[in-house]
């Protein structure tokens, strides 16, 4: 991330989570994820990311395993809200970032496929499709 540090001036969890989600059933971790990701909404910034609860301090607040908050953190991180980085504190990622998208491929169906075969330069031509499609 670049500009200014992250700042952690958020307030304790308890408060903003005023109850605990159900503590026994198969929908815990989910009801874990909505007031974590609703808890996120509310305390994003609009340009600064800041720094997010630790897991254990996730986990000792709602009374769950590591690993189940570990779980809520990675879905709340595909979801856009959470940016996790191994060794380094979880980000609250602003409401300006958005999240990176990485290509995983290019579809091209060529015209004329004889040519396109022995075309010399077809590196080139992957290279400039995959900077057209990042922008």
């Amino acid at each position: 991330m670049s500009g200014s540090p992250p700042i952690r001036d958020l307030p304790p969890l308890r408060e903003l989570i005023g109850q605990e989600p159900a503590r026994k059933g198969p929908n815990r971790t989910q009801a874990a994820i909505k007031l974590l990701a609703s808890v996120a909404r509310k305390l994003q910034h609009p340009s600064r990311s800041l720094v997010f609860y630790t897991m254990r301090e996730v986990a000792e607040t709602l009374t769950m395993s590591l690993s189940d908050v570990s779980r809520v953190y990675h879905q709340l991180e595909q979801e856009g809200l959470l940016l996790i980085r191994r060794s380094a504190p979880t980000l609250l990622v602003s409401r300006a970032t958005h999240a990176r998208q990485t290509i995983n491929g290019v579809v091209a169906i060529p015209i004329w496929p004889y040519a396109f075969c022995n075309w010399t330069d077809w590196r080139r031509f992957f290279s400039e499709m995959t900077r057209a499609l990042r922008e």
